[in-house]
């Protein structure tokens, strides 16, 4: 019994510690003002060599690299429908 609250807290401070199930949002770059659906990417403490789909190290338009690319936590469907009424 002893054990298997062990590994429950074990398995509850693991989910604590992972980022890899974030949301995906919208990513700006800060050269060319490119926005895109993904997630500016970032070590998982516990999945150190796990990468997703929209994990993003890099603008897809002008190469600038992570330093350069801010998250921003809104779905990129809604960000763009938000954009494109303001214009």
């Amino acid at each position: 019994m002893f054990k298997k609250q062990k590994v429950n807290q074990e398995v509850a401070k693991d989910k604590a510690d992972c980022i890899c199930y974030r949301n995906v949002g919208t990513v700006i770059c800060l050269v060319c003002d490119q926005t895109f659906k993904g997630r500016v990417i970032k070590p998982c403490k516990i999945h150190k060599n796990l990468t997703f789909l929209y994990d993003r190290s890099s603008c897809p338009t002008c190469r600038a690299d992570l330093s350069n690319l801010k998250e921003i936590p809104i779905d990129f469907k809604d960000f763009m429908a938000n954009n494109n009424n303001n214009n």
